[in-house]
């Protein structure tokens, strides 16, 4: 059993990144899938969503600072949601990793 909740390695900065990334970018009036499950003992947390226009860029490419998953967006946003929540997570020993798939947009963290 893992003993220390996974809320408290899930800073309140780094969920309000994924999930307002999420937000800005998922195609209107679909759904925004979130699920907290145990794999080998330890925490693992899986947001998915489907973009609003395929993203051109990969994963890892996306967590970068300034990026942004379109590059010819004119939305809201900095380019800097997924790499702080990213680092945030790293800081707090965690893995933080998004894979893209056409629009797929997917958001794992785990914790050991």
């Amino acid at each position: 059993m893992y003993s220390v909740p996974i809320l408290t390695h899930f800073s309140n900065r780094t969920g309000i990144n994924i999930f307002s990334n999420a937000a800005k970018y998922a195609l209107p009036g679909t759904r925004v899938f979130a699920d907290i499950a145990l794999h080998d003992g330890s925490p693992v947390f899986t947001l998915k969503n489907t973009s609003e226009n395929p993203l051109d860029l990969n994963g890892e490419d996306l967590t970068e600072q300034f990026i942004r998953g379109d590059l010819s967006r004119q939305s809201e946003g900095s380019g800097l949601g997924l790499y702080i929540a990213k680092s945030l997570v790293e800081l707090m020993g965690g893995r933080f990793s998004v894979r893209v798939s056409g629009d797929l947009f997917e958001v794992e963290i785990a914790f050991q």
